[in-house]
């Protein structure tokens, strides 16, 4: 409350010494209405009055007028999938916003209205949800994000770009505006905006993203370089070769580990050739015959030719040239320093030159280096090589490789934890090629539980970077698997509620017949331990059943 001078100084100091005349220290318009009022009470009747007066008559600034015009309404996404939405907002199966937001996608489908300024928020609020939340704005979106810099920062909307396309129609600008912004946002954006766009012109065309990299490269700072370097992974190719090379010699070390892990997935790359011909003075493969021979081949399960034995001299030395390539850069733990780069080396090629060199299947190789002094950093290097030869273009020799090694069992898998290691690439193959690896993993799983784990971390991973729904087959073989060890046990550990969430992400919803058959019976004693985990999934397979058929319904 802000008080006249006149009353505020008697207030402080006592109408003794200040006394306060009628009328005086009050708005004009209550002049005559305080004149009425006794002197002794006068002066409280006035600060009452004032303090009303204030609040009552109150007239907030008028906001700035705004730089963008009014943005034309357009369809959104219909009022059955804005309600299911609206649910989800409100905390009923929060954990299934990403598939919504994944399936609007996938139909072309526009946020609703009413779940624009929520979503703006929380998309601040977490970055993992950002770019599913901007491909989905539209126009009204776009231009609301605009209004608000908050909101325009983190879903990457420009208030230049928006104004001079907010009268048109669709998602956002197109053509010769969507080149545009790209271009300033290049020359102009922040870090992040900057890594966005450069990945962008890598799609439309990878050389002239480079060469616009590479002119401003000596100018940039290092936290720059660091982060734009590896937007190169889109659309890397041969012609990309020269100006890696070059990076090796960064000063940053950050930097020079980018270039070395690219040239390193690069096929065909001088990296990779030299660290072949550092392999061969090291590697010696012994064609074996002889009785003595095939009959150590049969107790070992191979019925063919013996096969080869590899010796191996560790290098002697790691030179710089070795350094620059990458070998010896990171400590290996648990292992000697040699052992290290001998490890370094093998991840630097590809696995198919072993089996095209030494003229041997996938399985044969593995074989021969388990057999070998040094398996582990012959194994742990290759299985690093066979992840980088899927996240370019695979072929089909590659994919053969990471089939063998991902999928493959015995010691050497489980201690050196095989299938983890490679679990992130597994989404770089076909889709054929994965379902092929995790229905090995469920052939196994029954001896060996870990691979049950890997399944379900291969559908979580899909359902989580991209909303994937597993086919109705795995989700049959999946569930399956989940019953068959529910069933064996007496009640659920903290393994068990993990991969139920799990299942009631990823399953096949479209049909859910299949998901009420295969359980124990009402007569089941232990039923009152695994009831909640069951129910849960089947609420939660039942939602997404709605929220799948909301998004076909017409409302019109």
């Amino acid at each position: 409350m802000m008080l006249a001078p006149t009353l505020h100084k008697t207030l402080l100091a006592g109408l003794s010494r200040a006394p306060l005349a009628p009328g005086a220290g009050a708005p004009t318009a209550l002049t005559g209405l305080l004149a009425a009022v006794p002197d002794e009470l006068r002066l409280w009747h006035t600060v009452a009055a004032s303090d009303l007066w204030q609040r009552a008559g109150y007239l907030p600034p008028a906001p700035a007028p705004s730089a963008q015009p009014a943005c034309p309404s357009e369809p959104t996404c219909s009022r059955a999938a804005e309600q299911v939405l609206l649910s989800i907002l409100h905390g009923i199966h929060p954990e299934l916003l990403g598939s919504w937001l994944a399936q609007a996608q996938t139909l072309n489908r526009q946020l609703p209205h009413s779940c624009l300024v929520p979503l703006l928020d929380l998309a601040s609020q977490k970055p993992p949800l950002r770019a599913a939340v901007a491909a989905l704005l539209g126009r009204r979106g776009r231009w609301l994000a605009a209004q608000q810099p908050r909101w325009a920062e983190v879903v990457g909307v420009d208030v230049d770009e928006d104004t001079d396309s907010a009268g048109g129609s669709g998602s956002g600008p197109a053509g010769g505006q969507a080149n545009d912004t790209v271009a300033r946002h290049w020359q102009l954006g922040n870090l992040a905006q900057r890594c966005d766009a450069l990945r962008t012109m890598r799609l439309a065309d990878p050389e002239a993203a480079r060469l616009a990299l590479e002119q401003d490269w000596a100018q940039e700072p290092a936290e720059q370089r660091m982060a734009l370097l590896p937007c190169l992974a889109v659309g890397l190719n041969l012609r990309d070769e020269a100006f890696l090379e070059r990076a090796l010699d960064d000063k940053r070390k950050d930097v020079r580990g980018t270039a070395q892990h690219l040239l390193a997935t690069l096929p065909g790359s001088q990296l990779s050739e030299r660290c072949k011909a550092r392999l061969a003075a090291l590697f010696t493969l012994e064609r074996r015959s002889g009785l003595r021979a095939r009959l150590g081949a049969i107790l070992s399960g191979n019925t063919g030719e013996p096969l080869p034995q590899l010796l191996v001299q560790l290098p002697a030395a790691c030179d710089k040239d070795m350094q620059r390539d990458g070998i010896g850069v990171l400590g290996r733990a648990g292992m000697g320093e040699k052992a290290g780069w001998l490890l370094d080396l093998m991840a630097c090629v590809p696995p198919a030159h072993w089996s095209d060199t030494w003229q041997l299947t996938p399985d044969q190789v593995v074989d021969v280096l388990v057999a070998q002094e040094f398996n582990m950093a012959l194994l742990t290097g290759l299985v690093h090589a066979a992840g980088r030869a899927v996240q370019t273009t695979p072929d089909a020799a590659a994919i053969d490789w990471f089939v063998t090694l991902v999928s493959g069992n015995g010691l050497a898998w489980s201690k050196l934890q095989i299938p983890a290691l490679l679990l992130p690439d597994l989404p770089c193959l076909p889709a054929a090629a994965q379902e092929r690896v995790v229905r090995r993993w469920l052939e196994q799983a029954a001896s060996q539980p870990p691979a049950y784990v890997h399944a379900l971390a291969w559908a979580e991973q899909g359902a989580d970077q991209c909303a994937k729904v597993l086919s109705p087959e795995m989700s049959r073989a999946l569930l399956r698997h989940g019953q068959r060890q529910m069933a064996a046990d007496e009640q659920p550990d903290y393994s068990s509620r993990g991969d139920f969430a799990i299942l009631a992400k990823v399953l096949d919803c479209a049909d859910l017949a299949y998901a009420r058959s295969n359980w124990p019976g009402d007569d089941w004693p232990h039923w009152p331990q695994w009831r909640p985990l069951v129910d849960h999934l089947m609420d939660t397979l039942h939602f997404r059943h709605t929220m799948h058929a909301s998004f076909l319904e017409n409302d019109a």
